[in-house]
């Protein structure tokens, strides 16, 4: 595409200068003095760096050339006409301008993604920080404005481009015994659930509710392990050895040294930090010492907080394991914190390859809500584990095309549903990025001669 050139690089930068600059203004005057001296160096420095390079103007001044000659005629001599001014070709000439300015712009921000995804950032950070400051209007409206950066610079990025694993139906040898058990298995897991729930509201002891609930869940993973167990060729399993990248040593010192780290920062002094226990966490461990004590104790719902059992579950299994402390307290949420660490690698390499899942490990071990999450034994930490567990479940089912990554992205949606209602939210994200990819890459679930492997 053809650019201005008029239209540079340096006055691109001016322009998002004067931007930052007149933000930095907006900040002063809502007290917001530190963050808005930040960014008004940061407009200073996209400043310099925009026109530190910059020539000056050189355009040689002219004149008529009788004006210069002792022969020419006098000033006062030339001729007077008025041009005709044409106003509608002006308007042309100016509208054209305008849309090739824009169109310049455009295409400068999506050459340079990264310093474009910055600029979003720090706008939409000050968008936030005027919510704070009670200014909702211009909050709105700069927060509007760094999301509007953020889709036109993003916007239109691929998806992942890696081929379907599997064969197509009619190229693979099934193996009609394993798909029979697996069929077998995986009525028996919904009969099992359907009792379960029902025998849950029943006063029958709960022990037997919870077996059916957890022989149901084992089944169904049972049931997609058989009926994804067909013959493969051996041209077939020496494709997906090339296709699949080896590990490097680096790579593994990388993620080993970010466990570490996440580990040091949720580890360190947590049974002292933050000092005491919070209401909810005291109220946790209460129930967890009351399932360890009264065996016929084994709730679904917690009465006194209203929330799903599972996480005590875990509290009572650790205080069995170390004993009644603080620290065992918050052990579960410590083992959570990295597990979701783990998770969001996952997550990354599967969205992006496994150096940006490295990154994406790095910022969640470092990320201050999660470390604080980690350090409290209360439900929410549950939350981004079965998130990025679920999403790179999800990658993985619609790159590989097999049953078993579907059936596993399923219970990991509906696990996390069992440890925090407020993931009741998350599913409606996934069916509208479901609905979302499904129209820009309709191959990822109809591709053409491949089918879901049984």
């Amino acid at each position: 595409m053809k650019t201005n050139r008029c239209v540079t690089k340096g006055f691109i930068c001016a322009t998002w200068a004067l931007a930052a600059g007149i933000v930095s203004q907006l900040l002063l005057s809502t007290s917001h003095v530190l963050l808005a001296v930040l960014l008004f160096a940061l407009a200073i420095g996209i400043f310099v760096f925009a026109l530190h390079n910059q020539a000056g103007p050189n355009i040689a001044l002219t004149s008529y050339p009788s004006l210069q000659s002792d022969q020419g005629v006098q000033k006062g001599n030339l001729p007077k006409t008025i041009p005709h001014v044409n106003y509608e070709m002006i308007y042309q000439n100016v509208r054209g301008a305008i849309k090739l300015l824009f169109r310049s712009i455009l295409a400068w921000l999506k050459q340079n993604r990264l310093f474009t995804g910055l600029i979003a950032l720090v706008v939409g950070v000050a968008g936030q920080f005027l919510f704070l400051a009670n200014g909702l209007l211009i909050g709105a409206i700069i927060t509007g404005l760094a999301i509007l950066l953020f889709v036109i610079t993003f916007g239109k990025q691929p998806g992942p481009d890696a081929k379907l694993a599997t064969n197509p139906l009619d190229q693979q040898s099934f193996n009609s015994k394993w798909s029979l058990w697996g069929g077998n298995a995986l009525g028996l897991a919904i009969l099992f659930a359907g009792l379960a729930f029902w025998l849950f509201g029943t006063s029958i002891p709960a022990i037997y509710p919870w077996l059916l609930h957890l022989s149901s869940i084992g089944l169904l993973i049972l049931s997609s392990f058989w009926m994804t167990k067909f013959k493969v060729s051996v041209g077939t399993l020496e494709n997906q050895r090339n296709n699949k990248a080896e590990w490097i040593c680096l790579e593994i010192g990388i993620f080993l040294a970010i466990l570490a780290i996440a580990a040091f920062m949720r580890l360190y002094r947590s049974n002292q930090v933050p000092f005491g226990l919070w209401y909810d966490e005291a109220d946790d461990g209460l129930n967890a010492l009351k399932i360890l004590n009264d065996p016929g104790y084994l709730p679904v719902f917690v009465e006194s907080t209203a929330l799903p059992a599972h996480f005590i579950y875990i509290l009572a299994f650790f205080f069995r394991i170390l004993g009644i402390s603080t620290f065992s307290l918050r052990t579960s949420s410590i083992v959570f914190g990295l597990a979701t660490v783990v998770a969001a690698f996952f997550t990354g390499q599967e969205l992006f390859n496994r150096r940006l899942g490295l990154i994406l490990a790095f910022f969640l071990a470092v990320s201050r809500w999660d470390i604080i999450w980690s350090r409290i034994g209360m439900h929410g930490v549950s939350v981004p584990f079965f998130e990025f567990l679920s999403v790179g479940l999800i990658l993985r089912a619609l790159r590989k095309q097999r049953l078993m990554d579907y059936t596993l992205a399923g219970l990991s949606l509906g696990l996390g549903l069992c440890f925090y209602p407020p993931l009741r939210l998350f599913p409606i994200v996934v069916c509208v990025f479901l609905l979302f990819l499904w129209s820009c890459r309709h191959e990822y679930f109809f591709p053409p001669g491949v089918g879901i492997s049984f």
